[in-house]
């Protein structure tokens, strides 16, 4: 691997456990404890903020394949194909059984 590859693979890395720390302290916060007229707004709120902390997790763990891809370590995914497991799965837990 590259000096380059290297250090974005470092910067990643580091990124990474950012944003899963980051997951990790707000799925901690528990919208229960929102007691008020608006609770179901803030609710709403927690879950898209929830959302979108886990996108951001999954991202980097998209780029940090795509230098495992350049280092021929792994087959090359595509970004349709990368995310479509996810999307299937939020489909499937937003249903109503």
């Amino acid at each position: 691997m590259t000096a380059q590859w290297e250090r974005q693979h470092e910067a990643l890395m580091c990124a990474l456990q950012t944003a899963r720390e980051n997951e990790q302290r707000w799925m901690e916060i528990s919208p229960d404890f929102f007691a008020d007229s608006e609770q179901l707004e803030r609710i709403e709120e927690w879950a898209g903020t929830a959302r979108l902390l886990r996108l951001e997790i999954e991202r980097i763990e998209f780029l940090l394949a795509q230098i495992r891809v350049h280092r021929g370590l792994q087959r090359p995914v595509g970004l349709a194909e990368s995310f479509a497991g996810n999307e299937k799965d939020a489909a499937s837990s937003t249903q109503i059984p």
